[in-house]
């Protein structure tokens, strides 16, 4: 029933004869050298298939659903491979799915609007072809915790809806070309602790709101174009320890208030920042910038570290 071959140096096709075996359950083979492409016979399995890891090699070609009769599965890793052509609406009618990764491959088309799943909690888009909108149905899936589309060629504005995610832990729209402001309405979500919405078209001003989450560890709207000031309560989150608002339009003053307790990386580089005040309990300060002639820090990166605290290791 479980079949585990992953972190090996096999090479050549993976067989068609192993979805043939009526009592096949688990099938890792990732981390290998695998190349060719999936077996039409992986979505339709002699077996009650729930689990399919083929992710890490090299297998080419297109997810294979003329013949989709794989309703028991659960989790499908097809990451890190390069697969061409779209993502099925057949593999979205999966009632039973938990994680769909699929991430670092050639994948194009657009993201289904509908998955039959409701208790869905990955979803692992980064790294393809993309294109289209972020479906608003998306905001059904009351289970995600993990919502990944970074580096696609995503476009329009980001759905209010989203919002309605109460688990979603982490989202990550970086690299598309996402525009519109971003809504407030994702001050709603309590449970995220990562969000990177940096290198899109996103305008407005930059939503203070947000840090009022108590979760939000890693805030990233760097690479935009958000104006105005940095709201005075942008770090209000006692949780958050980065926060990087670099290469936007913001303007007007650093706020004194802005070094919250936690607060490991700040970047401000390379916006309209004329004066401000830094806090003294400051360990360091590292300025990357030439003078300017107003005396800007607005080309800038702060590093803090507490006093009390031994350096970390930082998130990337």
């Amino acid at each position: 029933r479980y079949i585990a071959v992953h972190a090996n140096y096999l090479s050549g096709t993976v067989p068609s004869s192993l979805f043939h075996r009526p009592r096949l359950s688990v099938l890792y083979t990732s981390i290998n050298r695998l190349s060719g492409t999936i077996p039409a016979a992986a979505f339709h399995p002699a077996g009650p298939l729930s689990q399919i890891a083929l992710n890490s090699n090299s297998i080419s070609g297109t997810i294979p659903t003329e013949r989709f009769t794989a309703t028991m599965l659960e989790n499908i890793d097809l990451s890190i491979n390069l697969l061409s052509g779209t993502i099925s609406d057949k593999i979205s009618d999966l009632s039973r799915l938990i994680e769909l990764v699929v991430s670092t491959n050639c994948l194009s088309g657009t993201i289904s609007a509908t998955f039959a799943s409701d208790i869905l909690v990955q979803m692992d888009l980064f790294g393809n072809s993309l294109s289209g909108t972020v479906p608003s149905q998306l905001a059904s899936l009351g289970n995600l915790e993990y919502l990944d589309t970074r580096s696609n060629f995503l476009s329009s504005t980001v759905p209010a809806s989203l919002s309605a995610l109460a688990n979603l832990v982490e989202l990550g729209l970086t690299s598309n070309s996402l525009s519109g402001s971003i809504p407030e309405s994702f001050s709603s979500l309590k449970s995220l602790r990562f969000l990177f919405l940096s290198r899109n078209l996103f305008s407005g001003t930059a939503p203070g709101a947000l840090t009022a989450l108590d979760r939000l560890d890693f805030l990233d709207l760097a690479h935009n174009k958000l104006s105005g000031t940095i709201p005075e309560d942008m770090s209000n989150s006692t949780a958050l320890s980065t926060l990087l608002l670099q290469d936007n339009g913001l303007s007007g003053t650093l706020p004194a208030n802005l070094f919250g307790p936690n607060l490991a990386t700040i970047s401000v580089s390379n916006n309209r920042l004329i004066s401000g005040t830094l806090p003294g309990s400051l360990l360091s300060l590292i300025h990357i910038s030439e003078p300017t002639r107003l005396l800007s820090i607005s080309y800038a990166v702060f590093c803090l570290k507490k006093k009390n605290k031994s350096t970390k290791e930082l998130k990337e």
